[in-house]
């Protein structure tokens, strides 16, 4: 309980000092993500999408930066449809979404979402 009291103690103090002088004080505070029981950064992780293809059999139309644009917060949450990829490329056929993409230190990863589900990555 001291060093509770003792850590209100310095903040309070800082931002009185601060305060008397004109200055705003900030502090950041940087909420851990538990992965596996360990204890990481969130700011280190970083997600990038190298390429994205939505099509059949291999045969598509180039999504990437359809893709990036719906990055937010490092993450990716959206509906996979003809719509939100632009076009259909392979009428007639399911589609399919391949995302090459890279998380937290640069490990690369593949994830393929068929038309019509939803793309969450991480």
């Amino acid at each position: 309980m001291s060093y509770f009291r003792s850590a209100l103690f310095m903040i309070c103090a800082l931002l009185l000092i601060n305060a008397g002088n004109g200055v705003m004080a900030s502090a950041q505070v940087n909420r851990p993500y538990y992965n596996n029981g360990n204890n990481v950064n969130t700011n280190n992780l970083r997600l990038q999408v190298q390429r994205a293809i939505y099509g059949y059999n291999g045969k598509g139309n180039d999504v990437t930066n359809r893709v990036r644009s719906q990055i937010r917060n490092n993450q990716i949450n959206m509906e996979v449809t003809n719509d939100t990829m632009g076009g259909d490329p392979n009428h007639g056929n399911k589609k399919n979404l391949k995302v090459m993409y890279t998380y937290g230190n640069n490990k690369s990863h593949t994830k393929y979402v068929n038309e019509k589900d939803w793309l969450r990555i991480p």
